[in-house]
This record gives C-alpha cells, structure tokens and sequence, in this order.
C-alpha cells in the first residue's frame, strides 16, 4: 500500500498471494482481510471504500495503465485518480469537450479504446467536480476550469 497506494483491496490481495506464489482463495483471503483491519486499526493506512491508501499519501499519482499493468479494469482505479486525470487533461488542453475529455483521459490511462465502465467513471469524476466547482461546462458544452471573479 505504501508503495502502490491508492491500491483496490481485491489488487492488493491478488500482489499478497502472487507475492506468496498462492491463489488468492479463501484461506489467503481471510489472512489478507484480517492484516488490512488491523492496519487500519493501526492507522497505517487508511481504507477509503475499496481503495487502501497509505496515510502519509497527500498528492495522487496519475498512473499509465498500458504494457504490463495488472490494473486495466477503471473499477479498480480510485474515483480521485479519474478526477486528478480529468483535471491535467482539462488544464493541458486549456478546456475541452465533453467527449474529448472522456476520450483524453482514457488515453492518457493507456486505454486502447474508451469502453462503457470507462466512460462512466470519468463521467462521474466530471459531475464530482463540477458539484465542487472545481470544473464547470459553458454554454458551448466545453468543460473548463471556473473563471475567478474580481
């Protein structure tokens, strides 16, 4: 967790058994569930839904899913990881579409195509953010960053 936090608790446990060279079935399961409660409990990392993340984790790494990455499903990426990518591509390309924005994020991922779960997760990031008005779409269906006010 340390080193891949943000990390999905069924990644997690698939590197524990791997790392062990056993399936992740039920016994390894059950160890695996047991050391998270107490970690948690320890307060060395935090568990935030699915996602295991180390404590002292402040900024989130956008990560390339592509070539030999084990996590190409988007249900196992944090939804903060989808809205820190939302936001580089929105701030790279100065705004952008809403299409282009789904398309530019699955992209920079390393995703070959833009799939339904994809789409719907970085949708989901886009309507986060724009519920924080940390992003905003305009009247020309570009979403941008929020103009400040004087």
């Amino acid at each position: 967790v340390k080193v891949e936090g943000p990390i999905h608790a069924d990644e997690a446990l698939r590197a524990y058994a791997e790392s062990f060279g056993v399936r992740a079935s039920a016994r390894p399961r059950e160890v695996f569930t047991r050391a998270v409660i107490f970690a948690v409990e320890s307060k060395w990392i935090t568990r935030r839904e699915n996602f295991l993340w180390p404590t002292d984790h402040s900024d989130i790494q956008i990560r390339h899913r592509a070539l030999d990455c084990p996590v190409t499903d988007s249900e196992m990426i944090p939804p903060e990881e989808f809205e820190a990518a939302v936001k580089l591509v929105v701030q790279q390309q100065f705004g952008l579409k809403f299409d282009a924005v789904i398309e530019s994020v699955a992209r920079l991922f390393g995703f070959g195509r833009t799939g339904a779960k994809v789409k719907s997760a970085v949708e989901q990031a886009l309507i986060r953010l724009d519920q924080r008005r940390e992003l905003q779409m305009d009247n020309a269906g570009f979403v941008t960053f929020p103009q400040e006010r004087p």
